[in-house]
């Protein structure tokens, strides 16, 4: 079975909000937060998720980029930044 660790991270790196997370691995959302707020290691683990698909997608941007697609790119980043609007508040 999954760590609480290994599951932040995985659903970090899926877009799954802090409320989202909060609610699949029964951790208290405030709780959540100030773990991410303080980066121990719940919040490192929420950090690298996020980081480990913002660098896919990075690389995915430039292939795409390459090629004109600009479709998929809109929809994957209105993702990203509702990501960050609800972490910081």
């Amino acid at each position: 079975m999954e760590t609480d660790i290994k599951k932040i991270e995985k659903y970090a790196s899926l877009f799954f909000t802090i409320e989202d997370i909060s609610i699949l691995t029964d951790i208290p959302v405030d709780e959540l937060r100030q773990s991410i707020l303080r980066m121990d290691e719940r919040g490192r683990a929420y950090r690298k998720g996020t980081l480990t698909t913002q660098t896919a997608l990075r690389e995915e941007n430039l292939k795409l980029a390459k090629k004109g697609d600009s479709d998929i790119l809109t929809y994957i980043n209105s993702l990203l930044i509702e990501q960050k609007r609800i972490e910081n508040g």
